[in-house]
């Protein structure tokens, strides 16, 4: 098995919860790693799974089968 790739992924906010202003507050340049995680964060596990799996094939990777864990579905 070899690590590949990784992404941050987000839960939904609940409606009531006190820290979702908090959530992401800080200013960041657009241009910055920081920012373009916080926009990863806001896409959906199954198009950032697909974004991942397309890197690797880019690369010159080749598998047989790919292995997620439960919480990705």
């Amino acid at each position: 098995m070899l690590p590949l790739d990784l992404t941050l992924q987000v839960e939904k906010a609940l409606k009531k919860a006190r820290h979702r202003k908090e959530r992401f507050k800080k200013k960041r340049d657009p241009k910055s790693a920081g920012a373009k995680r916080i926009q990863e964060c806001r896409v959906s596990k199954i198009t950032n799974g697909l974004d991942m799996l397309k890197r690797a094939v880019k690369q010159g990777f080749r598998a047989k089968y790919v292995l997620v864990d439960s919480w990705f579905l």
